[in-house]
Formats: C-alpha cells, sequence, structure tokens
C-alpha cells in the first residue's frame, strides 16, 4: 500500500484553546454510526495508549456528521475518554492543504503528547490536559525521539517540500533556520534517528510495470543537504523503523521486502525477501521485528521476525500499522473494520 495518503486532525483538550474552532465542533449528534482509529502511540511505560479516532455521527434530522477526538486506550486496547469534551469537525484531508500523516508523539517520560490540531501544533499535558499553542501555520511532520525538535512542512500536496525544524526548548519555540527544500517528497512523515537527523523517502522514477523507484535522504535536524543517501528504499509512513539500540534503520525495498541498514557501518542486508510488505515497526534494541504483508492472502497478514536467524511466525490478519509496544510483548494494530485490535508477541526462537 503504497504512498497512502491519511488524514490527520488531532484533537487537543483545553476549552479556552479550542474556542474559536467551536464553529466547527460535533454538537447535533445522537448516534455513532462508525468509529476509525487513526494512529496510535504507546504511552513508554505499556500502561496504555493514545488514539486518534475518527467518528461519523447520524443527527437528529437524519444527516450525518463526522469528528475527531484524541483518546485514552487501556493496554488492552480498550478506549477510555476523550481528550476533550467536544469532538472536532476534521479539515479536508490530508490535513487541510498539507501533505501528511497523523502524528501523535509521547515524551519519553510519558508526561506530554504533541500533536496537531487545524493548522497549528500543540504541546499538551497528558494528565494536566494543559495544551500550549507552540506552532503556528504548518504541518507536523515529526518529533525527534528526546523531544527537542520538531520537523514540519510547509507545502501543499504535490509540491516541493519546504521544511522548518523548530527548537521545543524555547519558549516561544524558535525555528532552526535555513528552511530546506526537498523535490520529489514521497514521504508524509519523517522518521527520527539517532544523533538528531531523520529520514525522508525521495521519488526517482516510475518502471514500466508501475513499480515506484526511490531512495532514502537523511538530514541533520537543521536540514540542509542529505548527510546520507540510502538508494533503494522507502520510509513513507509506517514503511520504514529505526532501532535506536542498535543504530539500524530498516526500510521497504522495491521488491516490496524490509532491509536493514546499520548506519555505523553501512552495512545492508535483507531481512524479508520479495513480499508486499505494508507497514512495519521495530524493537529498539533491533532483534524483533512485526511487519503486515498482503502477499499470502487477500487480507493484511501481520509477521513477526526474529532479526537475528531470520525466523517468522504468522500472527494474525486483517490489521495494519503495527504498533509495537516499549516491551515487546505487545502489538497495537488497527483492524480491518478501523478499531484497535491487540496482538501479544515474542521473538520467534
Amino acid at each position: 500500500m503504497r504512498n497512502s495518503l491519511f488524514r490527520s486532525f488531532l484533537l487537543l483538550p483545553g476549552a479556552a484553546t479550542l474556542a474559536i474552532f467551536l464553529a466547527g465542533c460535533v454538537t447535533s449528534s445522537t448516534t455513532v454510526q462508525s468509529e476509525t482509529v487513526q494512529s496510535i502511540a504507546w504511552l513508554p511505560d505499556e500502561s496504555g495508549m493514545l488514539a486518534l479516532i475518527d467518528k461519523v455521527y447520524l443527527n437528529v434530522d437524519g444527516s450525518q456528521t463526522e469528528g475527531q477526538n484524541l483518546y485514552h486506550v487501556s493496554n488492552s486496547g480498550s478506549i477510555g475518554n476523550s481528550m476533550n469534551a467536544t469532538d472536532v469537525t476534521p479539515n479536508t484531508a490530508p490535513n487541510g492543504p498539507y501533505w501528511n500523516a497523523p502524528i501523535v508523539f509521547v515524551s519519553s517520560d510519558g508526561s506530554t503528547a504533541i500533536t496537531q490540531f487545524g493548522t497549528d501544533i500543540y504541546s499538551l499535558g497528558i494528565s494536566s490536559g494543559n495544551d500550549t499553542d507552540i506552532i503556528q501555520n504548518t504541518a507536523l511532520f515529526g518529533v525527534s525521539p528526546d523531544g527537542k525538535y520538531a520537523v514540519t512542512n510547509q507545502s501543499p500536496l504535490n509540491a516541493p517540500g519546504i521544511f522548518t525544524t523548530y527548537l521545543l526548548t524555547t519558549t516561544p519555540t524558535t525555528p532552526d533556520l535555513p528552511r530546506t527544500t526537498v523535490l520529489d517528497i514521497i514521504s508524509n512523515q519523517a522518521l527520527w534517528l539517532n544523533k538528531d537527523q531523520y529520514a525522508l523517502t525521495i521519488y526517482d522514477s516510475t518502471g514500466a510495470n508501475k513499480v515506484v523507484f526511490s531512495h532514502v535522504a537523511i538530514y541533520n535536524s537543521g536540514g540542509g543537504i542529505p548527510v546520507t543517501v540510502i538508494p533503494n528504499g522507502d520510509v513513507s509512513f509506517s514503511a520504514g523503523a529505526f532501532a535506536s539500540g542498535s543504530n539500524e534503520l530498516f526500510v521497504r525495498n522495491f521488491a516490496n521486502g524490509i532491509d536493514r541498514i546499520n548506519l555505523t557501518t553501512m552495512k545492508r542486508d535483507t531481512i524479508v525477501s520479495s513480499d508486499s510488505v505494508e507497514s512495519m515497526d521495530v524493537s529498539s534494541d533491533g532483534t524483533l521485528l512485526v511487519y503486515s504483508s498482503s502477499k499470502t492472502t487477500q487480507a493484511l497478514t501481520l509477521f513477526a521476525v526474529n532479526v537475528e536467524n531470520g525466523h517468522t511466525k504468522m500472527l494474525t490478519t486483517g490489521i495494519s500499522k503495527p504498533v509495537l509496544s516499549p516491551k515487546k510483548d505487545m502489538i497495537a494494530c488497527i483492524n480491518s473494520s478501523g478499531n484497535i485490535q491487540m496482538v501479544p508477541v515474542s521473538t520467534p526462537p
């Protein structure tokens, strides 16, 4: 499922902050007709998650209204309270004029989340519910693992990406200039790496069989020219993963398999051969890889891989976007119905 576009419109708590958006709030809904989970992020102690959920309501007059909210989710997958009392009507996909995937960043101490609401980016206290509008009029592409940087894109769909990195440790938040223009970008999310770097997928060409050929460009946090270019690779939304403990980047290759690149030695090897990989995640130590694929059945199938010996185990079907828990014992997935599905996992022997 290459180059999928995802609607992103994350809801934040705080009635005062949201007052200017009340005209778009869902107020006349009576019945939930459907709900779809857009994005999931684990809390670092594995006590639960945050999930962006889109709901369609049947109003009393027979019309339909769409609303989104950010919800607390237990570590068993049950959805709890929303982080704001009122849902908000989403902008047109993806996230208004911007091309970016839904982002829910949770700090390493589990106290703070960073996400996007409309065309502004917010920081919020997960327990307190206090929120701060930190960056205006841009699209969030990612937050560094230490919460120091946010990389944003000011460009609309099908235009060159204009990226700016912001320092989140200053008040007010300040841009780390200059801005970087990226041509032929495929990624709708930045994959952050160690050493204050992030990776994007860049389009190369389309073959006669309509296979998209692309490469991965790695940038320092301040942007500029790429410091590393990796051919035959894709890290667009959920198509790549990074193991911080082993400094290894996992990319989807042209054959829709998975390659591993050690960013210290630049040694590259294939972990999953020719396949139909849709999305992936990896443990921080780089030993357990989980991915979804449509190769064996019509429905997406979830696999676990022992990265060291290549042993693979099929876990379940009908899911996408696996998110591995911090203790690498559970996977939170979005199933074919758009709901959260929890799957226990262990490294295949």
